[in-house]
């Protein structure tokens, strides 16, 4: 049997057949052709419809079959995601669904319980350093109460040596103070209520600002709701920052952005700005861009991570750009204050 395309644009086909034999005739072999003008012969040859029917049923029963079982894979892989981005940007309270017993649930509960570790450990060693620097407080108070009845004593003898020990007394001092802060920031318990925030920035700014040229951009009756204390902690923070990096005579610029989700506040110095690798970095305790700056120049490395704890703590989140005329810009992230009453 063969199947060919005539010249004639139609279709040959030919079956070879056996006659039987007759009044003594052997039988013989003969060729049936037939003629078509279409591939299937109408219906001769042989009928499409039946195969096209019979594949879309398969896939009809397969999409039926196949896509609650994908949907829920990728949705459970949605979660997964979302929950592995919570863990790298410092929220380790994530809850995945237990219904899986495949290994996707496997996975989930192996997220779940590296996301409590974490937070144990970091907990924990927010812990230490809160607690070491406590003890230290005591000591170093001695120490200073030592210094001053010494100085007393020995004013007209070596004046200089005491000055000396003062200052690094004084150093250590501020340096328990910051490590004290940063661990209190992370461990308390935001106490949010609808604040002007204008009136929150222009309070900072008279404590924080003796010497430094400020504008603020806020639109008027602006409120937000969040902890006070902790943002005003992180705004504060974030003028003595730029005070030592660019300068006591910085310009620092205050700008608010209202959207519907969110209150963004912007903080722009006109400081030496930071190389673009290390932005994602400079939140981190104690990291410092030049490891050979003393304290007076760099700071000890905490003013930036008490920033991100403060915001973290209120719901908020912290980011840092290069702004294009120069310096730093620091992004802090808000949810919007709605239908409260606002306090000033």
């Amino acid at each position: 049997m063969f199947l060919l395309r005539g010249d004639d644009g139609g279709y040959w086909a030919g079956v070879l057949l056996q006659l039987p034999p007759r009044r003594g005739t052997p039988g013989r072999p003969v060729m049936l052709l037939l003629h078509a003008d279409r591939l299937d012969g109408s219906g001769m040859f042989f009928d499409f419809k039946p195969w096209l029917w019979g594949g879309i049923a398969v896939l009809g029963l397969s999409l039926a079959f196949w896509t609650p079982f994908v949907w829920s894979i990728t949705r459970y892989l949605r979660r997964l995601t979302s929950a592995a981005d919570l863990i790298a940007s410092g929220h380790f309270q994530v809850s995945l669904p237990h219904r899986r017993n495949d290994e996707l649930g496997n996975l989930g509960r192996a997220i779940e319980s590296m996301a409590a570790r974490l937070d144990h450990l970091v907990s924990g060693q927010k812990r230490f350093l809160g607690d070491a620097a406590h003890e230290l407080c005591a000591p170093l108070a001695r120490i200073r109460t030592a210094l001053g009845i010494l100085e007393t004593r020995l004013s007209d003898t070596n004046p200089t040596l005491l000055s000396s020990i003062e200052a690094d007394t004084t150093e250590l001092a501020a340096l328990i103070d910051e490590i004290l802060a940063f661990s209190r920031t992370g461990n308390r318990q935001p106490v949010p209520r609808a604040v002007m925030l204008e009136t929150l920035i222009r309070e900072v700014l008279a404590r924080e600002s003796a010497e430094l040229e400020t504008e603020v951009r806020v639109p008027e009756g602006l409120a937000v709701t969040t902890d006070p204390t902790l943002l005003g902690r992180a705004l504060g923070n974030l003028v003595r920052n730029a005070a030592i990096h660019a300068g006591p005579h910085a310009h620092v610029e205050f700008e608010a952005i209202e959207s519907p989700e969110a209150i963004s506040i912007s903080v722009t110095d006109n400081g030496p700005g930071v190389p673009a690798d290390e932005l994602p970095r400079i939140f981190e305790p104690f990291h410092r861009l030049d490891r050979a700056r003393s304290r007076e120049t760099g700071g000890c490395g905490l003013g930036l991570a008490i920033v991100r704890s403060a915001i973290e703590a209120c719901g908020g989140e912290v980011q840092a750009s290069l702004h294009a005329a120069g310096g730093l810009r620091i992004t802090l992230r808000l949810p919007k204050a709605l239908g409260l009453p606002a306090s000033t």
